[in-house]
């Protein structure tokens, strides 16, 4: 795992005509992702499975992004298997194969984990457990960037994306990749997370396009 859960930063400054369709394509899924958000009716199907709403950010293992230092990291982990220096002076703790701790100015900014199967949780556990998201992404991992391959369940507010490797994924389909970050606005995880920058590879969903 070279760089379990790397920032990508937005486009900023268009320079030619294809960074300018990018930004105004970027700024139309943002306005999209927004716009759902806001409304009350959003996902009211997912509501059906658990009503319930969580408010306070989720850890992982007792480590915090935004807060745990690395120190307080290697206490709870252990020493890494391999430590890494990314673009923008993060640093990425490997530990094994399935687990990457993101640190920057000696701060947990996010945590990516690949769980064993004998504990991935179904899309239906996983909404069970911690009920709604406040986002539901069709998202593509390949090259071409044609047509959508998984979905990516945001709790923006209590940290925490899950991502299943289908589209539209069904109830049964298990969890492919975890990220924890510090709570934050669906803006904010898009301006983070870099989606603003690649409206090719995320779009907002409702839930019945998601999940089958």
């Amino acid at each position: 795992m070279a760089s379990c859960t790397s920032i990508i930063s937005p486009e900023t400054e268009p320079n030619n005509v294809s960074d300018r369709v990018s930004v105004t394509e970027s700024a139309l899924v943002v306005s999209r992702a927004l716009t759902l958000v806001s409304n009350t009716n959003y996902l009211d199907e997912c509501k059906t499975l658990n009503p319930l709403k969580l408010t306070e950010q989720i850890p992982y293992q007792n480590i915090w992004p935004g807060k745990t230092k690395e120190s307080e990291v290697e206490s709870i982990l252990g020493v890494p298997d391999k430590r890494s220096v990314l673009v923008g002076d993060e640093i990425n703790l490997v530990y094994s194969s399935d687990l990457g701790v993101l640190v920057k100015n000696d701060i947990v900014t996010s945590i990516l984990v690949y769980p064993e199967d004998e504990t991935r949780f179904t899309l239906e556990e996983v909404i069970l457990k911690y009920g709604c998201p406040d986002l539901v992404l069709a998202v593509n991992t390949t090259e071409d960037q044609v047509g959508y391959d998984s979905i990516r369940l945001i709790f923006s507010k209590v940290g925490l994306a899950v991502s299943f490797a289908h589209y539209p994924a069904n109830l049964s389909d298990s969890i492919d990749k975890i990220w924890y970050f510090p709570s934050m606005t669906v803006q904010k995880y898009f301006e983070k997370n870099g989606w603003a920058g690649m409206p090719r590879s995320a779009q907002p969903v409702e839930w019945n396009d998601a999940v089958k």
